[in-house]
């Protein structure tokens, strides 16, 4: 029945409904007026409004009392107050804007997209120049009459598909025209990412030809609609840095508490014990009281909404730029100059490149505003996530860390004497045909090779004239692709190994073909659904028939299975005459065939028969017999318009001559080896999950250096509805003895109840998608970090990257095959394709950026991890001293050592400065040899640090605290003991105008030591453990830039805040000098005992890190 179907442009335009309908939907969720109540409703925006507002009411309070010195300070209360609403309000612009940035960044990224693509049509004449391949999925659609291939996330509801025996459903599918009545009642439709597998009564049907045993369907969905809702929906995990700020979080409020009724306490105290009895009860109320406000005021967290803000900025664009340079610039990746190569844990290399400070400053603004849309930077926390990697997991293979198609290993040719000769194939990009014999021998079997190597040209069909010498994107020509699903290994081209051999183009110029046949074995039809089920390959043969130009011979060369190409052989040229194909040449054959599938070897074998022809005979064709036996093992499809009849193509496959086999394999990318390698040695765990079978998955990872001894590989499969088994379980005996689980069920229980050795396991075997995400789920589950890895012409790949924790995207074909640009008003299928399945993908590589690139990344995000940590706790340490410092002259019975201003000019601007300037601390040539923790159990060892971080700050608020008093009682003319009953406790409000100034210079003197023992401090806070003089702080620019300006705007500040004050510097006494001056010789070397002793603890974590990292033994282990 023929089928017109949907236009191009129908198609295109449901498509662009369906998915602008799912982020419309989505976005729509969405509310600022919830996000915003939940800000409010939080215990610091409720403790910095009342705060605000107190400082109003004290403003106008002491404002009614007309007197000079108690206008000019309810003029600054008054001015803090404006400025903690100020930055209230701030901080909650900020955190709206961010969470919506963050809920919407995906759907924003589709709609953006789709919004672009409305103004063009597409081409799709891509799919049709490149392989059939796992890493790129395509179906045959009828468009406008027409089939042809098309990428499955471009499909649209209403679209008519084929779908060959086997073949998965992109989406729900009804059949276009209705079967009859099943007699078990089986719904003739298709389920989403079910495969096709039409009834036994279907298979059995003789030769089903003329259309073959494709089924064509309706789709009743959009399929990338589908996958976009549940990208939009799944949930990504916290990170490890902002689950540690959400235990930090929880820690400081109940610091905040306790610090709020211990200082209610104190003033409660001192208002009675001293205030009530002085007769002053209701003037010093409101005074003794705002010191809880002082108290409080540092230790709200007013700047770090700003802090981790800027700091995720500049990490994220830094990390943008420099991956962008990564992949543009030409250099190789080299090891430094002090790096011995036989060391097994030296880094790994690096580009020498340099991020320019310009580009840096226009890619912050553009994350800032959003408009960076290629990547992910708020959904996706690129540092917390590259930085914490602790499983790296590939999605696929072909394209990704392999090249796309197999390269030939072997060539296995029969020889005379009843033997076998084997030639070894390996690449060579300096040999003129790009491959070569390693045997220097192998012209001494020309005669054996040469039948071959014209086959072998012939059936290229990769449309060059000249091979190329590199293997990259060299495949067959898709016109002679098959309508069955071929393997990847029939997808490569081997005209070079016949170039090799000796053939030139003129050899191909001489043949013309005359039609051709393919076909499928089917033994039974019981046997055949199973395999159909699975996602093991089909038994193909394909023969061309060649008509030879000047005398018009026909010959019919063939390729495909072993097996089904050896049926059809009942000879074998041996390089001097024919032999029979007995039994036990036949067995040789198909034992080395199965020893090379166990070696995750693809094997192709090549046949072929001349055909004489009949001058006297219109159709010589017509006039073969054939026997009955082979149309009961091959069924056959009409292929082309001018094929031969039915008991032609029969008769024509019968009695070939047998030419010999070539292996292919799946050559690992250049680098992979190494790259798996630096990453065990940086603590991240490679994990592959593979669709073949154990001993093909065991067979590539011992290719690209993975574990292959027992509790190396767990199968992911389980018996399905039906009871058939996708395998027989394990074979190697060792695993059989360790009981390992089979399928994510059994996964979790042994979790449970026996041992982690499943999240200690580098292979995954008969993985499908759904029990990929439900194992990534799993790692999740157990604190690990999780990037998936894979291509981005692979849909089924979205919804994975959409739930780990980072996704990176890997292009599988080369950069020749992408036009960005729009042509003509069109643009390429291929690069839609990508960027749709790409929208949950922080990072997307090219297919000729070396992995060496990630390696970098990671070090990259892990320095910036570390330095954003150092900066955070710098941060709390400095806001926590500034409490405290306001909490001790509380307790002590003394003025305010700052006033308001004060604490909010250095908490929210100094403090935040010197913290973000840590952020730049000098590289750490060792970052990619330490062990990341896991997303587990965050800030266990909190105690150890508060009590660390506590010893470091009570040095200086305790001189700070000394200098006030010292400064205070020298600005008062008085004893320093008498100022600990400062004029007799009288509030400030009452204070005369010389007492007021002398306060405010005792303030300013106490406020500039506070600044500058904290500039001391954080050239301690460059590495947790490093000493200064290891990682000196004048390396890092940005810092030492930062602490002149901090200095400068204190400076500056001081005397504009002490002029028209009768106080001079010369009033203060000559000792306080060396106190301010000297003092950072005594509190830096307790910082840098501080760092040692946490380094020592430091050390014993990785050690016990890479212990458990390096340990395997199960419960049930074999031996």
């Amino acid at each position: 029945m023929a089928t017109h179907g949907l236009t191009d442009t129908d198609a295109e335009r449901v498509l662009f409904e369906d998915l602008k309908r799912e982020t419309v939907q989505h976005r729509s969720c969405q509310s600022k007026a919830k996000l915003a109540a939940a800000y409010l409703w939080q215990f610091e925006s409720i403790a910095t409004l009342v705060c605000g507002l107190v400082l109003f009411a004290y403003a106008g309070y002491v404002g009614a009392l007309l007197h000079v010195s108690v206008l000019l300070h309810g003029t600054e209360d008054l001015a803090a107050g404006v400025i903690v609403l100020v930055i209230l309000v701030l901080n909650g612009v900020i955190y709206v804007r961010e969470q919506q940035l963050r809920s919407t960044e995906v759907a924003r990224r589709a709609q953006l997209l789709v919004d672009r693509l409305c103004k063009y049509a597409f081409n799709y004449a891509e799919a049709n120049t490149m392989p059939d391949m796992p890493s790129v999925r395509t179906v045959t659609v009828v468009r406008g009459g027409v089939r042809r291939r098309i990428f499955t996330n471009l499909l649209a509801k209403g679209d008519v598909i084929e779908l060959t025996l086997g073949e998965l459903a992109p989406a729900d599918a009804r059949p276009l025209v209705k079967p009859a009545a099943d007699d078990n009642g089986r719904s003739s439709n298709l389920a989403r990412n079910c495969p096709y597998l039409p009834t036994k009564d279907d298979i059995s049907a003789p030769l089903l030809a003329a259309g073959g045993v494709a089924g064509q369907f309706v789709l009743q969905e959009t399929p990338f609609a589908h996958t976009l809702r549940e990208m939009l929906t799944t949930k990504r995990p916290k990170g490890v840095q902002e689950q540690e700020l959400l235990r930090l979080r929880v820690l400081w409020r109940r610091g905040l508490w306790a610090g709020l009724g211990i200082s209610v306490l104190i003033s409660t105290l001192r208002f009675v014990l001293l205030d009530i009895v002085q007769g002053e009860s209701t003037s010093a109320a409101f005074s003794t009281y705002m010191e809880v406000v002082y108290t409080l005021l540092p230790v709200l967290p007013l700047g770090c909404f700003v802090l981790v803000l800027f700091c995720r900025l500049c990490a994220s664009a830094r990390l943008i730029s420099l991956f962008e340079l990564l992949q543009a610039s030409e250099s190789v990746f080299e090891e430094r100059e002090d790096v011995d190569e036989f060391d097994d844990e030296a880094p790994p290399p690096t580009k020498d490149v340099h991020v320019d400070f310009v580009h840096l400053c226009r890619k912050m603004l553009a994350v800032l505003r959003g408009r960076e849309r290629r990547y992910l930077t708020r959904s996706v926390d690129l540092v917390d996530s590259l930085g914490n990697i602790t499983s790296l997991c590939a999605l696929d293979r072909e394209g990704t860390l392999c090249m796309p198609v197999p390269s030939p290993v072997q060539l296995l040719v029969p020889n005379a004497d009843d033997d076998m000769v084997m030639l070894d194939v390996e690449e060579d990009p300096v040999h003129a045909s790009g491959v070569r014999f390693e045997d220097l021998t192998w012209d001494s079997y020309l005669s054996t090779l040469k039948p071959l190597g014209l086959n072998l040209l012939l059936n290229a069909h990769c449309g060059t004239s000249h091979p190329p010498v590199h293997a990259d994107a060299h495949f067959k020509y898709s016109g002679a692709k098959s309508p069955l699903r071929l393997p990847t290994a029939r997808q490569a081209c081997l005209c070079r190994i016949g170039a090799e051999i000796g053939f030139t183009t003129g050899a191909v110029e001489c043949f013309r073909q005359r039609g051709r046949v393919c076909g499928t074995r089917i033994q039974n039809a019981e046997t055949y659904l199973r395999n159909a089920g699975s996602n093991g390959e089909q038994p193909t043969l394909s023969a061309c028939l060649y008509e030879e130009q000047e005398n018009g011979n026909l010959q019919l060369l063939s390729e495909g299975d072993v097996g089904l190409v050896l049926d059809c052989c009942e000879d074998y040229w041996d390089g001097q005459q024919l032999e029979p194909m007995d039994d036990s040449m036949r067995q040789r054959l198909l034992d080395f065939c199965q020893t090379a599938a166990m070696n995750d070897l693809a094997c192709i074998a090549f046949a072929y028969r001349p055909i004489s022809t009949d001058a006297d005979t219109a159709d010589a064709n017509k006039t073969m017999e054939w026997s009955t036996d082979l149309q009961h093992r091959v069924v056959f499809f009409n292929t082309d318009a001018a094929s031969l009849e039915k008991d032609t193509r029969l008769q024509a496959l019968q009695q070939q001559i047998f030419l010999g086999m070539v292996t292919l394999s799946l050559q690992p990318k250049m680098d992979v080896r190494d790259f798996i390698e630096d990453l065990n040695t940086a603590g991240i765990r490679f994990v592959y999950f593979a669709p073949q079978t154990e001993q093909e998955c065991k067979a590539f990872g011992d290719r690209v250096g993975l574990e292959t001894d027992w509790n190396s590989c767990i199968l992911l499969s389980s018996a399905d509805k039906d009871g058939l088994s996708r395998s027989a379980g394990y074979v190697e005996q060792h695993d059989i003895k360790a009981r390992l689980p089979h399928g994510t069920e059994q996964i979790r229980r042994h979790l449970q109840h026996v041992d982690d050795i499943p999240l200690h396991v580098p292979l995954f075997a008969e993985c499908s998608p759904p029990a990929t995400t439900e194992m990534m789920c799993i790692f999740q589950e157990y604190g690990d970090v999780v990037c998936a890895v894979g291509s981005v012409l692979n849909d089924r790949n979205a919804l994975q990257f959409a739930m780990a924790d980072i996704g990176i995207g890997v292009e599988p074909l080369p950069r020749h095959f992408y036009r960005d640009r729009p042509e003509n008003g069109r643009v390429s299928a291929l690069v839609v394709s990508t960027m749709l399945n790409r929208l949950a993908c922080s990072l997307t590589m090219q297919h000729e950026t070396s992995l060496y690139a990630l390696n970098q990344m990671i070090g990259e995000a892990r320095q910036f991890q570390i330095a954003y940590r150092q900066a955070i706790i710098f941060y709390a340490t400095s806001s926590a001293s500034l409490g405290f410092l306001s909490f001790l002259s509380n307790c002590m019975v003394l003025p305010p050592a700052l006033s308001a201003t004060q604490l909010l000019w250095i908490s929210f601007l100094l403090v935040p400065a010197l913290a973000f300037s840590l952020v730049n601390a000098p590289q750490d040539p060792g970052i990619m040899k330490l062990m990341p923790e896991r997303n587990a159990e965050h800030l266990v060892h909190w105690k150890r640090q508060a009590f660390y971080q506590a010893v470091r700050a009570c040095l200086s608020v305790a001189m700070c605290l000394v200098i006030f008093v010292l400064s205070l009682a020298a600005c008062l003319n008085v004893k320093p003991t008498v100022t600990f009953t400062f004029l007799d406790r009288k509030a400030w409000h009452t204070m005369s105008d010389g007492d007021y100034w002398a306060l405010r210079y005792a303030q300013q003197c106490c406020g500039f030591a506070f600044v500058y023992f904290t500039v001391w401090s954080s050239a301690t806070f460059q590495h947790r453990t490093h000493s200064i003089i290891h990682t000196p702080p004048y390396k890092n620019l940005h810092w030492l830039i930062t602490v002149i300006f901090v200095l400068v705007l204190e400076l500056v500040l001081f005397f504009a805040m002490i002029s028209g004050n009768s106080a001079q510097l010369s009033s203060l006494p000559w000792y306080l000098y060396i106190l301010l001056f000297a003092w950072p010789l005594v509190f830096m070397p307790v910082h840098e005992l501080i760092k040692w002793r946490d380094g020592l603890r430091h050390v014993q974590l990785q050690k016990r890190l890479k212990l458990e990292f390096n340990t395997k033994l199960g419960m049930h282990s074999p031996v």
